[in-house]
C-alpha cells in the first residue's frame, strides 16, 4: 500500500462509492475524488514488439460501470497486489 494516497488504503466495505461519479467522469468532470471500486482485474498478454503487459479494469461507482485500460506505469500497482478485484 505505499505510495498510495490514505484514501487508496482504506478498505471500500467501510466506505461509501461516490455514486455517479463515473458518469461525471465519461462527461469530462476532472474536478473529484470519487470513491469507486474494481470489479474486475484482467492481464491482457502483450502483443509481439511490445515490451509490457496492460491490465483491462472494470469499476463500478455503485450506479455505473466502467471497463478501461490501466496505464503501464501503474502496472506495478497490479503486481504488487495493491490493487485487485473488489477493492
Amino acid at each position: 500500500t505505499k505510495g498510495l494516497p490514505a484514501i487508496g488504503r482504506r478498505r471500500v466495505d467501510t466506505m461509501e462509492l461516490t455514486k455517479g461519479s463515473i458518469m461525471r467522469a465519461y462527461n469530462s468532470d476532472t474536478n473529484q475524488q470519487p470513491i469507486v471500486q474494481v470489479l474486475d482485474v484482467k492481464k491482457m498478454t502483450a502483443k509481439a514488439g511490445s515490451s509490457s503487459d496492460r491490465y483491462r479494469l472494470v469499476i463500478s461507482d455503485g450506479e455505473f460501470y466502467q471497463q478501461g485500460m490501466l496505464a503501464t506505469q501503474k502496472n506495478h500497482l497490479i503486481e504488487s497486489g495493491d490493487l485487485k478485484s473488489f477493492t
